[in-house]
């Protein structure tokens, strides 16, 4: 499943802000919040049989540019590999800013590679940080591989940005 913006609320005054990615990573780290997991395919994964049993982890049908959720819910947002493939990339930073609760915690990993027919957005460090500017996100490392990885191309890569 390709669920991969996280979204995390939690009634208690802290929420461990610990990067954690993969699905079964993330319900153990943040064991006493409640994890949300957007994607407008969800009615496609039900039909695959996907299971969908996941503790305390909600899925929630929807595209990042229109999130259903309230405004100034969500205490911790993890976004991994999935905001270099939105229609509106603005959008779905404006979204984020509206359901992040203030002085929230985002962490996003986004692939930088050039507008292709299938992914038509081409991301770069003054976008991310322009339409980020209000978590205060800092590039924290940059790569040309992940899990063992190695992207062929020299013009594209990995980069992961954070405010904690």
């Amino acid at each position: 499943m390709s669920s991969d913006l996280y979204l995390f609320h939690s009634e208690s005054t802290s929420v461990s802000a610990i990067a954690a990615f993969g699905k079964k990573l993330i319900s153990v780290v943040f064991k006493t919040a409640e994890i949300y997991c957007l994607d407008p395919l969800i009615p496609e994964y039900m039909r695959a049989g996907f299971p969908f049993h996941y503790t305390n982890t909600k899925f929630v049908y929807g595209k990042s540019e229109e999130i259903p959720c309230k405004n100034n819910y969500f205490d911790v947002i993890i976004s991994v590999n999935a905001l270099d493939h939105v229609d509106n990339f603005s959008q779905s930073a404006k979204e984020i800013e509206r359901i992040l609760k203030p002085g929230g915690k985002v962490r996003l990993h986004l692939h930088y590679h050039k507008q292709t027919i299938t992914e038509s957005i081409e991301l770069n460090d003054e976008i991310v940080k322009s339409q980020f500017a209000f978590c205060s996100l800092a590039k924290i490392n940059e790569s040309s591989s992940k899990m063992g990885y190695v992207l062929q191309n020299n013009s594209e890569k990995y980069a992961l940005w954070s405010n904690f």
